[in-house]
């Protein structure tokens, strides 16, 4: 019959490393908010908009919609662009996306 090794012993505990390091005061860490174009929760006149397609397809949606590209951000893996249209003629954002959800080429529309 074979037989088994003995149990090994308990590992010694682990010991906390020792108090006295540098004391950081809350004051010296940096924890700041980025900066912030606009006060409030959302751009007045921006929309942001996950488009099925590349940056002509972003063109054709704003040109459809009497918006303008501020910025876009396309994703080859996604096969999106994220696209942020400006909203020249002062309509309100809920109206825009509203409109812009009628469209089968957005996949997501949010204030911004």
């Amino acid at each position: 019959a074979s037989t088994l090794p003995p149990p090994a012993p308990p590992a010694p505990p682990v010991q906390a490393p020792a108090l006295g390091g540098p004391i950081i005061s809350p004051t010296d860490l940096i924890a700041t908010e980025p900066q912030r174009a606009i006060v409030g929760d959302f751009v007045p006149d921006e929309v942001l908009v996950t488009v099925d397609g590349d940056a002509a397809t972003v063109q054709q949606i704003a040109a459809s919609f009497g918006l303008e590209v501020r910025s876009e951000r396309q994703s080859r893996l996604l096969g999106t662009t994220l696209a942020r249209f400006g909203i020249p003629d002062g309509r309100p954002v809920g109206v825009v996306l509203a409109q812009l959800a009628a469209d089968g080429r957005t996949r997501r529309r949010e204030p911004n």
